[in-house]
């Protein structure tokens, strides 16, 4: 099951049935820009992390070298290296509950560990794949 979903390929969101209607918004947003200095970095009083978004080339004053708020981006250099440790996660089966997902090292408070990349579906589909497609498989469920 983990290997016909996950690849090494740019992940998308796949949304399936009526999942679409529930996740995908429409929305126009404004532009959010911090006004944080280099001498304090991006700091917890960072317009961007107040309003949970994650400071880039065209949001933040600045620049990476001294913004501490692009968990996203650290992970993206993070998955690049290739090595587990930096990754800082493996892919295991346990006996008992299906695949799961095991720290390799240690992480700070609120660091984005892992990104999402599977199939967005509703619970009504969700309750469907487990009593049809995966009744009698060894197949765990994540809701988030």
């Amino acid at each position: 099951m983990y290997s016909e979903c996950c690849t090494d390929k740019a992940a998308i969101d796949v949304f399936i049935g009526d999942a679409a209607s529930f996740w995908k918004k429409a929305k126009t947003q404004e532009q959010s820009t911090c006004i944080c200095t280099s001498e304090t970095g991006c700091d917890d009083d960072c317009f961007n992390r107040f309003m949970l978004y994650e400071c880039d080339e065209t949001n933040c004053n600045v620049g990476p070298e001294h913004c501490t708020n692009r968990p996203f981006a650290d992970l993206k250099k993070r998955s690049k290296s290739g090595r587990k440790y930096d990754v800082g996660v493996e892919v295991m089966e346990t006996l008992d509950r299906g695949h799961g997902v095991r720290a390799m090292r240690t992480f700070e408070p609120n660091q984005i560990v892992v990104e999402y990349t599977g199939e967005i579906i509703t619970q009504d589909e969700c309750d469907h794949r487990m009593n049809t497609q995966y009744k009698d498989a060894k197949v765990s469920r994540l809701i988030l």
